[in-house]
């Protein structure tokens, strides 16, 4: 649990530092962007792509708050416990036995 809490108190430090600016925070995103499409052809053969939505400056900015605002802490999140967001879909599927 230390090791969480200190890695949360270094991303948050870490993108109040580099991710201060209108430019890295696009490089941010492209960077994120291009690993989601590179890992789409890798992991799937292109069809995530299809399914996946690039990033865009809204959801960018969200992960910027979470980081900077360490909000990866339970006790520092209003609603701790409460889920968001389900998973619907998946872009593959394992053989079966």
């Amino acid at each position: 649990m230390l090791r969480f809490r200190i890695g949360v108190k270094l991303m948050g430090i870490g993108a109040r530092l580099c991710l201060d600016s209108d430019i890295n925070r696009d490089l941010f995103k492209d960077a994120i962007n291009r690993n989601t499409a590179v890992g789409s052809y890798v992991d799937s053969g292109d069809h995530v792509k299809g399914m996946v939505s690039p990033m865009c400056e809204y959801d960018t900015q969200s992960v910027i708050n979470v980081l900077s605002l360490e909000l990866l802490f339970n006790d520092d999140v209003a609603f701790c416990g409460i889920k968001t967001s389900k998973k619907v879909g998946y872009y593959k599927e394992d053989w079966s036995v």
